[in-house]
């Protein structure tokens, strides 16, 4: 047998090697995109399931007749928690643990004095909302969902510097103004506050990447008494007075949520779906 002849097989045994080792590797990237695919299928298959689903949701609060003040932050504040919710056919129960900022206003207007003063009143609580929501379905796959949905929030822990009950501020004039007739002022807040407040509004809910959902939400918030109501009195230039000023939430509330239903969440950490 020639060397010609061995060198020929031997090249020829090479190149069929390489060429069945590109095929299987063809080969196997189609299974893993099949593969792929078919796990997508069925996640979103089981997104459209009734059951349990968790959703994080995070938003912005603006007051709807905010005070003309020097600082406006309180009249528009965040919120955002971790829920709970369980769908049957259009509608779902949902329950959470949210965190909300609701103070009142840094700074507070004196007309007799044309000065403001400033009051340390930050509020900050967690609240429990237990909800109700109504989706419509639209379209044959349902990635998209309309609906209305209404909450009764509970305030479980109130948080915040007005847990002092009182507190005190002085502000000193200068100029010819005899200390005598600086600015004192004093708040303390009303242990009688409402924990209850509510949200009704509408929303929209889109699936994203296949197995959970995007939820764009507008609702009014509002309270039928005050969170809390702090009691001012103030000396200053020979004058005196006294004014009150309430904590409510209510307002437009503008979120947004990231939704993942649990069996998808349970299969995708078990890796149950298999090609």
């Amino acid at each position: 047998m020639s060397s010609k002849f061995i060198v020929f097989h031997f090249l020829s045994l090479i190149l069929f090697l390489f060429s069945w080792e590109v095929e299987a590797q063809y080969m196997s990237d189609d299974h893993r995109r099949v593969a792929r695919w078919h796990r997508q299928e069925q996640y979103q298959k089981m997104s459209r399931e009734d059951g349990g689903y968790l959703f994080y949701n995070g938003g912005w609060r603006i007051e709807s007749e905010p005070d003309k003040v020097e600082s406006s932050y309180s009249n528009w504040s965040g919120f955002h928690g971790l829920n709970y919710g369980y769908r049957k056919s259009n509608l779902s129960y949902e329950i959470g643990l949210n965190f909300i900022y609701h103070s009142p206003d840094d700074f507070f207007y004196i007309p007799e004095l044309d000065h403001s003063v400033y009051s340390p009143t930050g509020i900050n609580s967690l609240i429990v909302p237990i909800g109700i929501r109504f989706n419509i379905p639209v379209g044959e796959k349902e990635k998209f969902r309309f609906g209305a949905n209404f909450a009764v929030n509970w305030i479980a822990v109130p948080l915040g510097k007005y847990n002092r009950e009182s507190g005190r501020g002085v502000y000193e004039w200068g100029g010819d103004i005899p200390s005598s007739d600086r600015l004192v002022y004093t708040w303390e807040a009303d242990k009688q506050r409402s924990r209850i407040f509510f949200k009704a509004g509408i929303h929209g809910e889109l699936q994203f990447l296949k197995s959970s959902f995007l939820i764009f939400q507008v609702s009014r918030a509002f309270m039928l008494n005050p969170a809390v109501t702090f009691n001012y009195e103030w000396t200053g230039k020979g004058q005196e007075g006294s004014f009150q000023v309430d904590s409510v939430i209510d307002g437009y509330m503008f979120e947004i949520a990231y939704k993942i239903p649990l069996k998808v969440l349970g299969a995708k950490l078990n890796k149950e779906i298999e090609p």
